[in-house]
C-alpha cells in the first residue's frame, strides 16, 4: 500500500503498540512526525588508521568483543573492561568508566562502533561514545557522519535511527513537495524528499548545508505565513472590546505601588493601555530581561479590564507559576475588592467545579491556570483580557482555545527572554512588540564566575558557607541520565554525589520525568525552605520565585546557550540577599572561554542575546537549542536567522499576491492540517 506522511507510524513493519506508545512521549504518531524528528547533532565516524594513533589522541575504531567484560567497583564508581578484535587481527583493550548499566550489553561476539581516547602504555581505549553494530544499523552507524537523536530510556538513538530510516524507505514515493516552486527555483533549494534523505544521512557536511537549508526555509516561511494571516485576520476583520476603563483608578493604583515603575514599564503600560481602548482586538508581545517587572504591567492591563467590567485571564506553563502568580497577585491587589481564583489541574473535581461555575456567572473577576482554562467545560460570562505568561511553552491550538472563549479579546504575550532589538520584529511577523529593558532600582547584580571541573572545591567551599548562613541553593545539569553519546554528568548522578558531599542538608531532586504531583511536592519543599539543595536539569528555568535561593551552580554550562544561562541566573538575586552564579565549564576552545567571560561581565539579557547573536555561527551542528523563542523543529533563530529575515519578507510577497486565497494555497493548508504539536507563536 502506498504509505503516506500523514500514516500513523503502526504502518510501519515492526512498530506495535508497545514502540508505538514509546514514540508518542516524544510527540511522534505520524510518519511526518517521525520524518521530521531531526537529529540534534552528528558524529563523524571516519574509522581511524592504526598507524595515526597518538598516545592521548581520540580514535574511532569498529571491533567484536573476544572475552567477558572484567568489572571492577569503587563505591559508586565503577570500571568495566572488555577485548575487542579488530580487522587487522589485532586486539585492544576497551574500558568504560562509571557506565555499570553497560555491563549486560558488553557480551563476547558483539560487534561495537568505538570512540575514545588512546592510552599507549595499556594500548587502551578509555570510551566516550559507543554504539552496538547489527546488520540492520552499521551501514548507517559507520564510515561517516552519523545522526545522533535525542534518545529516552526506552528508545535509543540506534532505535529511532532506524525506525527513521524505514520511514523515509515507505514513504519515498508519495513525499509531496508543495513549497511554491518560484520560492525553490529563486533560493536553489533541495527537493524536499532529498531534503528529508540528507539530512538524516548526509554523506558529507555539503549535503547537511543544503538539506537544512531547505528544511528551515520551510519551517520558517510557514510560520511567517500563519502568523501574518492570524495578524491580517484578527486586527483588520474583527471587531474587539473597546475598553472604558476606569483611567483615574488605574493612575491611584500606580501611585500608591511601594516602588516606581521604571521608564520602560511606563511606556509599555500605557502602549498596552491605549490599545485596549481602541476597537481593534489587541495582539501585542511584551519582553524584557528576567526581573524586569513583567508582571506588574501585566497586572495594572488586569485591573484596567475588570474596571471595563470584563474578566480577565493569565496563563502560565506550570502549576507551580500559577500558584506562585496567584499568590502575588492577591498580595498586590489585597486592598481592591477584585475577586481572584485558580484553576489548574491537581484541584479535586468539587473545587474546579466551584471555579468553573464562579467563572461561568462572572463572581471572578481575574483567573489564574494553567492547560486547565482551555477545556471545553471552562465558559465565561464576558472575558476581555487574555495574558499568557512564558507564551513560547503553549502550542498555536491552545492559545486559540482559550482566545474563542471570548468575543475577539485582547491578547497579550509575556516571555521572558530579551530579544536582540533588531530582531523582534522579523521573529514575531510584525506583530506589535513591547518591551522592558532596564531593571528596576535595587535589583542586585548576580555575581557570576566560571570555574573548571579541577576547581571545584572552591565552589562547594562557598555553598558550604551559604548553607551555614541558612540560604538555599539550585544545582542545575543538562541532562536526566547517564548518556552514552554526551561526555556530560546527568542530574541523577550529581544527586548522588551532591548528597554524599553534604550529608547534613535535605537535597532534592527535579527534573521532567517526573510527575506533576512529585513535583510539586520538590518545589513545595524547596519553596518553604524545608528542602535546602536543589538539583534539577532545566525545568527550573522560568519563572520559580524563591527569595532565599542565593546561588545557582550550573553543571557543564559551555552546553547551554547564553540566553538559556542568563534565564537560570535569575533564578537568584531575588531578595536583598548577595547573590552568585557558579559555572562549571569545559573552557579550553576560544569561544567557549568568551562565552563565559560574557556571562561573568554582564547581567544584562539584552547585551548577552546580541553576543549570542554574533557568536553563534550559522551550519553549527553540535549544541543545544536556544530557549525562550519560537520553537522549531529544525530552524534556530540565532544561527539561522538570515534564512528567517528571507522568509520574513517572502511571507509578505506571498500573502500580497495571494490575499485572502493564502490560507487555501496547498502548501499553507498541509502544515496547518499537522501542526497540533507545533510551538508557533500564534
Amino acid at each position: 500500500m502506498d504509505v503516506h506522511l500523514d500514516h500513523p507510524i503502526t504502518v510501519i513493519k515492526g512498530i506495535g503498540p508497545k514502540t508505538s506508545q514509546q514514540f508518542a512521549s516524544l510527540g511522534i504518531y505520524t510518519i511526518k512526525d517521525l520524518i521530521e524528528y531531526f537529529p540534534f547533532r552528528y558524529d563523524d565516524r571516519k574509522l581511524s588508521s592504526i598507524e595515526n594513533w597518538e598516545d592521548g589522541s581520540k580514535i574511532t575504531i569498529i571491533g567484536t568483543i573476544n572475552s567477558s567484560p572484567h568489572i571492577v567497583k569503587m563505591g559508586r564508581k565503577s570500571k568495566i573492561t572488555v577485548s575487542v578484535s579488530l580487522d587487522n587481527d589485532t586486539s585492544i583493550r576497551a574500558t568504560w568508566f562509571n557506565q555499570i548499566f553497560a555491563q549486560h550489553k558488553l557480551l563476547p561476539d558483539t560487534t561495537l562502533w568505538i570512540t575514545g581516547k588512546y592510552s599507549l602504555k595499556y594500548h587502551q581505549i578509555t570510551v566516550s561514545h559507543y554504539e552496538i553494530l547489527d546488520a540492520h544499523n552499521a551501514p548507517k552507524a559507520t564510515g561517516k557522519l552519523v545522526s545522533i537523536y535525542p534518545a529516552t530510556k526506552y528508545l535509543k538513538t540506534e532505535e529511532i535511527r532506524r525506525w527513521i530510516q524505514k520511514a523515509l524507505e515507505y514513504s519515498c514515493d508519495t513525499i509531496i513537495d508543495d513549497l511554491p516552486q518560484y520560492l525553490i527555483d529563486k533560493y536553489r533549494l533541495v527537493n524536499l524528499n532529498i531534503a528529508y534523505q540528507w539530512i538524516h544521512h548526509p554523506s558529507n557536511l555539503e549535503e547537511y548545508r543544503q538539506a537544512k537549508r531547505r528544511l528551515v526555509f520551510e519551517e520558517f516561511f510557514q510560520y511567517q505565513v500563519q502568523i501574518q494571516l492570524f495578524r491580517e485576520k484578527y486586527r483588520n476583520e474583527h471587531q474587539g472590546i473597546s475598553h472604558l476603563y476606569n483611567e483615574k483608578f488605574i493612575k491611584s493604583f500606580t501611585y500608591e505601588l511601594p516602588f516606581q515603575l521604571t521608564k520602560p514599564q511606563t511606556i509599555v503600560m500605557h502602549e498596552i493601555l491605549n490599545d485596549m481602548k481602541s476597537n481593534k482586538p489587541m495582539l501585542r508581545l511584551l519582553h524584557g530581561d528576567v526581573g524586569s517587572g513583567k508582571t506588574i504591567v501585566g497586572i495594572i492591563a488586569l485591573l484596567a479590564n475588570w474596571t471595563s467590567g470584563c474578566q480577565g485571564v493569565l496563563m502560565v506553563p506550570t502549576e507551580i507559576l500559577a500558584d506562585q502568580h496567584f499568590q502575588s497577585i492577591i498580595d498586590t491587589l489585597k486592598h481592591i475588592e477584585v475577586r481572584i481564583g485558580l484553576l489548574i489541574g491537581r484541584q479535586t473535581k468539587k473545587e474546579k467545579q466551584i471555579i468553573l461555575e464562579k467563572i461561568a456567572n462572572g463572581s471572578l473577576d481575574i483567573i489564574i491556570g494553567t492547560h486547565a482554562l482551555i477545556q471545553d467545560r471552562v465558559v465565561f460570562k464576558k472575558l476581555g483580557l487574555i495574558i499568557i505568561d512564558e507564551q513560547h511553552r503553549f502550542g498555536v491550538q491552545q492559545r486559540t482555545l482559550l482566545q474563542k472563549k471570548g468575543e475577539y479579546p485582547d491578547i497579550l504575550l509575556m516571555t521572558a527572554t530579551p530579544i536582540p532589538r533588531t530582531m523582534a520584529m522579523t521573529i514575531f511577523g510584525d506583530i506589535d512588540v513591547s518591551v522592558i529593558d532596564q531593571l528596576p532600582a535595587g535589583r542586585k547584580k548576580v555575581v557570576t564566575t566560571y570555574y573548571s571541573d579541577s576547581d571545584q572545591e572552591k565552589v562547594w567551599n562557598k555553598v558550604q558557607e551559604l548553607l551555614s548562613a541558612k540560604q538555599q541553593v539550585y544545582i542545575v545539569c543538562p541532562l536526566i541520565e547517564e548518556s552514552d553519546v554526551l561526555e556530560i554528568e546527568d542530574v541523577e548522578s550529581i544527586y548522588i554525589k551532591i548528597t554524599d558531599q553534604f550529608k547534613n542538608e535535605m537535597v532534592g531532586l527535579l527534573h521532567g520525568r517526573m510527575s506533576d504531583a512529585e513535583k510539586q511536592a520538590i518545589m513545595k519543599g524547596f519553596i518553604e525552605g524545608s528542602i535546602a539543595i536543589l538539583v534539577a536539569t532545566t525545568v527550573i528555568e522560568v519563572g520559580v520565585n524563591v527569595p532565599n535561593a542565593s546561588a545557582i551552580v550550573i553543571y557543564n554550562a559551555e552546553r547551554f546557550g547564553l540566553a538559556q544561562l542568563h534565564q537560570l541566573r535569575g533564578r537568584v538575586g531575588r531578595s536583598n540577599l548577595p547573590a552568585f552564579c557558579f559555572l562549571l565549564a569545559n573552557t579550553k576552545g576560544d569561544l567557549a572561554k568568551q562565552r563565559m567571560e560574557i556571562m561573568v561581565s554582564s547581567n544584562d539579557g539584552f547585551y548577552i542575546a546580541e553576543k549570542d547573536l554574533q557568536l553563534r555561527g550559522p551550519g553549527e551542528i553540535l549544541g543545544f537549542k536556544q530557549s525562550g523563542l519560537p520553537r522549531f523543529r529544525i530552524g534556530d533563530i540565532i544561527d539561522d536567522y538570515k534564512i528567517m529575515e528571507v522568509a520574513h519578507l517572502e511571507a509578505k510577497k506571498f500573502i500580497q499576491q495571494y490575499g485572502a486565497s493564502a490560507e487555501n494555497h496547498p502548501f499553507i493548508k498541509y502544515h496547518r492540517k499537522g501542526q497540533k504539536g507545533s510551538n508557533f507563536l500564534l
